[in-house]
């Protein structure tokens, strides 16, 4: 007797998981540790494309063929991430490497035709675990004459810090005559673990933010990613900056100024590195202000509160290769001024045109006559992506 490897048909790793649909979007992830309530691993705890795993037969694996049962003592499992999920609508993509059977009895028992490639994990909402789908498993058993060979298969995986694959069920009968049962009937169990070690829970993906054509939540209508956020000053607006110097108050306008920042992947908060952060037409030519660099990073966390969905709080701060936030302020041949903050807050109001406003105070760097802080202020609007709302 012989039992069709439960691991293949439980390779049918799980398929399309969640969906996010409301105010951020996230799907099945395979995650190294046990998420929280709210089931959102964290970026850093997500099994990668490429991440290797093996399943072993916990308990027999069982095929009933009709015209006899097959049972299995032994069965392995490999299989890899083909990819890792979180994104909207997607679940984790694998391929099954390797399939074996054995201990079988004195009738034949065998997986075929690996690699298995479209198998897929889908969460379950509210669990850690998901359903495992191989559609393109295949097992071929053979007694007495008749062979016949199953496919299509589908399990439970159970998070843990050694995971389980239950197999319990209808399998589809590919070939094979009218002794053949159609359907047949699986059952299995399996431990699964990354071949590199390391527990397995099945979670939703990191949550995403959107940018949304319109005010609304769920969004449908997006602003794709790769995109780039531009903003200047509002109308005839300008940008201030109030601070003090050998005791004489000073408040020195700018006319023009302009960010852009390239969002190059979807994520929580959105993340991005500015190409271009300047003032211009300061002073009427009298001063030169500057910020230090023209690259610092900018995240973009909307806002959840009752009333202020749409809206985002837009952070500046330093990058790997840049120093935090500050602005240079030049009288030349009188006095050089700067100002500095470790992270700088802009509010963003979703709308056609969406707004930027700032208004943060910068400690004061220099010392000397450059005395107190700056005070600085400034409304932009978004010149694109337009119309914009971040949920």
């Amino acid at each position: 007797m012989k039992v069709l490897p439960a691991l293949t048909t439980a390779l049918a790793l799980f398929l399309a998981g969640s969906v996010l649909v409301a105010s951020s979007v996230s799907a099945t992830v395979l995650c190294s540790v046990e998420a929280g309530s709210d089931h959102e691993c964290l970026e850093d705890h997500v099994y990668k494309t490429g991440t290797t795993f093996k399943a072993t037969l916990k308990s027999s694996f069982t095929l009933e063929a009709g015209f006899t049962t097959f049972k299995c003592t032994g069965s392995e499992l490999a299989f890899k991430t083909t990819s890792e999920g979180g994104s909207e609508k997607s679940n984790v993509g694998l391929t099954f490497t390797s399939a074996t059977l054995s201990g079988c009895g004195s009738c034949s028992a065998a997986m075929e035709a690996t690699p298995w490639e479209g198998g897929s994990v889908a969460w379950t909402s509210g669990t850690h675990n998901g359903t495992l789908t191989a559609s393109n498993a295949r097992v071929k058993v053979e007694c007495l004459g008749t062979s016949c060979v199953y496919g299509g298969l589908t399990g439970t995986l159970k998070g843990g810090s050694t995971a389980t694959l239950s197999i319990a069920g209808s399998v589809t009968k590919v070939s094979g005559g009218f002794l053949c049962a159609s359907p047949g009937k699986l059952t299995a169990e399996y431990e699964v673990a990354p071949t590199a070690g390391g527990s397995t829970f099945i979670e939703k993906g990191p949550r995403q933010v959107i940018l949304c054509k319109e005010n609304a939540d769920p969004c449908l209508n997006r602003w794709v990613i790769p995109q780039e956020l531009k903003a200047k000053l509002e109308g005839v607006t300008t940008t201030k900056f109030e601070f003090h110097y050998e005791g004489s108050k000073l408040e020195p306008t700018c006319t023009s100024s302009e960010i852009k920042v390239p969002f190059n992947a979807a994520a929580s908060p959105l993340v991005g590195t500015s190409s271009a952060f300047n003032f211009a037409a300061c002073a009427a030519g009298t001063y030169t202000i500057s910020p230090a660099s023209e690259n610092y990073r900018f995240e973009v966390e909307p806002k959840t509160a009752a009333g202020q969905k749409g809206n985002a709080t837009v952070t500046m701060r330093a990058t790997e290769t840049s120093n935090n936030p500050r602005i240079r302020i030049v009288n030349p041949g009188v006095f050089t001024c700067e100002y500095e903050k470790k992270e700088v807050d802009f509010e963003l109001t979703g709308g056609n045109p969406a707004k930027l406003t700032v208004s943060q105070t910068l400690t004061n760097v220099t010392g000397g006559k450059c005395e107190g802080d700056l005070n600085w202020t400034a409304n932009y609007e978004i010149t694109q992506p337009k119309p914009l709302w971040v949920f």
